[in-house]
């Protein structure tokens, strides 16, 4: 018998508010088949409003930083390498 993995969805966004804002009736959906997980700026802030997701808090700058651009893109290669995501989503610019 072949056991299949829930898939792995990681939704990286700049603001918190975009979460409860554009994010919320669907993190609802998928967190009840998939492993969801939100990476962006203070979105931890969200986490009793949805019990079934992980949240990675990365400083996300929606102004161009090359120094600091660099650095979050650092964080979110090290939140891929710990949660694994099979999809990576992003609604922001």
């Amino acid at each position: 018998m072949i056991v299949s993995k829930p898939i792995r969805v990681l939704r990286v966004v700049t603001t918190p508010e975009c979460v409860r804002w554009h994010m919320g009736k669907t993190l609802e959906l998928l967190s009840r088949e998939f492993y969801i997980g939100v990476a962006g700026e203070s979105v931890s802030n969200n986490k009793d409003q949805f019990e079934n997701v992980i949240w990675y808090d990365v400083g996300i700058s929606r102004n161009v930083h090359p120094i600091n651009d660099f650095i979050s893109l650092i964080k979110l290669c090290v939140v891929c390498y710990k949660f694994r995501p099979d999809i990576i989503h992003s609604i922001m610019p």
